[in-house]
């Protein structure tokens, strides 16, 4: 490896990289800013939208939690974070929405077991400026959408 960076053919390589590396991270950040500023912009035209919270109920075992897909197939909009799965939601406009969510239950360190419910779209009904939770029954295999 030295031996290349006296040559200076390791070196141009090294810029290269680093080069393209920064870029990349360059087109996230606008990727990710382009988008908060559409849904602001979203925000400010629906102001009557609803919040629908999805399930996330951790164990020492393992954990279960809602994962959203779609709304009426169509990319949702979601606030919260994906490394935070605690407040992850997102929003809908008052009425009738097909939603397609997936419940999953994730072992931890103490259990290695993954299990998948299979995805399901749900017809939910949501009303103006309130604030919902999908959550699953494990033993029943159902969801519920409940007012918060």
């Amino acid at each position: 490896m030295i031996i290349f960076f006296k040559q200076g053919a390791g070196k141009n390589a090294m810029i290269t990289l680093t080069l393209i590396a920064a870029v990349i991270v360059a087109g996230y950040i606008i990727y990710r800013i382009v988008k908060k500023i559409k849904l602001m912009q979203w925000l400010k035209a629906n102001p009557d939208v609803s919040r629908v919270f999805l399930m996330y109920k951790p164990n020492i075992r393992r954990i279960t939690f809602v994962d959203l897909y779609s709304v009426d197939r169509k990319e949702p909009k979601i606030f919260g974070s994906n490394y935070s799965v605690v407040d992850k939601g997102f929003y809908l406009t008052p009425g009738r929405h097909m939603v397609e969510v997936e419940a999953k239950d994730e072992g931890t360190w103490t259990s290695g077991k993954n299990r998948n419910y299979g995805r399901e779209v749900l017809e939910i009904e949501v009303g103006k400026n309130e604030t919902y939770r999908i959550s699953f029954d494990e033993e029943k295999h159902e969801y519920y959408l409940k007012l918060e």
